[in-house]
C-alpha cells in the first residue's frame, strides 16, 4: 500500500492518479505506514520531490480541485470529514519528509 502511494504520488497531472491517491486515502488512511512512506522516499532519492508534490495534493485539496475531480469521476461528494481527514494525512506527511 505504502509502495502505491508513493507511485501515485509522483506524477504531475494525471487525473487518475489524483483518483487513485484519493481513493487510497478514502479506504486505508489509517492503515498507511508514514514512516515507511518516508523512508522509501528517502531510499529512492526523491524526498525533495515528494514533498512538492504532498504539498501540491494539500494546496489542491484546499482550493477544492481534488472535490472537483472526485465529483467528476464518480459523482459522489467529499464531505467535511473526508476532506479534513485528507488535509491532516498530507500535513503529517510532509512533516515527515520535512525531517531530516
Amino acid at each position: 500500500m505504502e509502495t502505491l502511494l508513493v507511485l501515485k504520488l509522483m506524477t504531475i497531472g494525471r487525473q487518475k492518479d489524483a483518483i487513485d491517491v484519493l481513493s487510497l486515502l478514502l479506504d486505508r488512511r489509517n492503515d498507511v505506514d508514514l514512516m515507511s512512506v518516508a523512508k522509501m522516499t528517502e531510499d529512492a532519492g526523491l524526498t525533495k520531490h515528494s514533498l512538492s508534490r504532498v504539498r501540491d495534493y494539500a494546496r489542491r485539496l484546499k482550493e477544492g480541485e481534488l472535490a472537483r475531480i472526485w465529483f467528476s469521476v464518480t459523482t459522489f461528494r467529499l464531505t467535511h470529514i473526508e476532506k479534513r481527514e485528507m488535509a491532516r494525512f498530507f500535513a503529517k506527511l510532509a512533516d515527515l519528509l520535512r525531517q531530516p
